[in-house]
């Protein structure tokens, strides 16, 4: 039997691959993967994730910052924190700021991180005072503060309007959110104010932090019958 002669420049043929019993051909065996190949699909899997894009120390001061604001949940927790500050040694020296706020309230939320921020601010300055460095509030510069001595200790509290409603209201909070600010059993501020107003609760927790204590007899009484009608209002809403 004469054998089959390529015709010239063709190329020559591949050998076939056997035909297995069920009549099909078998799948060529994959090439292997190069060296150099191999070791960067290596590194890339080894590789590490990227760090997050909020740091530790952010997270941290999120988490302080909440943690300045003390939340009332009752008309008697109300009382004994106002009574607290106003007992307190230098009570005269103590503001109080209580916040007034619903789950349903779009301004509560947008004012919730700014109040919490200014809060963190005034523990921070608090804490710094023990050390004898209390010359300015918070953000302010050093040199440009107005002369004292000894600036008020800011407690900041927050109530849900939606659990005490007739508490709040008895102490005329008509609105949302809404702010007190009382230094030395005198109400220096009681306003609601929108989201992007908040700016002026700044100013009036500034201005009560630097304002004078009250020095005559007849001031003090005052301050007294202001902070007895707030205790004596929350005393009376009490149901619990």
């Amino acid at each position: 039997m004469t054998a089959f002669a390529a015709p010239p420049g063709a190329l020559p043929r591949q050998a076939a691959l056997p035909i297995t019993a069920g009549g099909r051909r078998p799948l060529p065996a994959a090439r292997p993967c190069s060296t150099r190949r191999a070791a960067s699909l290596s590194a890339v899997v080894a590789s590490p994730r990227p760090a997050p894009l909020v740091a530790a120390p952010l997270l941290a001061g999120c988490s302080a910052s909440a943690s300045a604001v003390t939340a009332l949940h009752s008309a008697r927790e109300l009382v004994a924190a106002l009574s607290t500050d106003l007992t307190a040694p230098g009570a005269s020296e103590a503001v109080s700021v209580v916040k007034f706020h619903a789950p349903y309230c779009r301004s509560c939320a947008g004012v919730k991180v700014k109040y919490e921020r200014m809060a963190a601010a005034y523990a921070a300055v608090a804490e710094e005072g023990k050390d004898g460095d209390m010359s300015s509030p918070p953000g302010e510069d050093t040199d440009s503060a107005p002369p004292t001595v000894f600036p008020a200790v800011v407690s900041c509290y927050e109530m849900d309007f939606s659990e005490h409603g007739e508490l709040c209201t008895r102490l005329g909070v008509d609105r949302l959110p809404f702010f007190m600010v009382i230094r030395g059993g005198r109400r220096l501020y009681s306003q609601a104010v929108a989201w992007n107003r908040f700016s002026d609760v700044r100013t009036a927790v500034d201005a009560a932090v630097y304002a004078e204590a009250p020095a005559a007899d007849g001031e003090a009484a005052d301050a007294a019958v202001v902070a007895g009608g707030l205790i004596s209002t929350a005393l009376s809403a009490d149901v619990s």
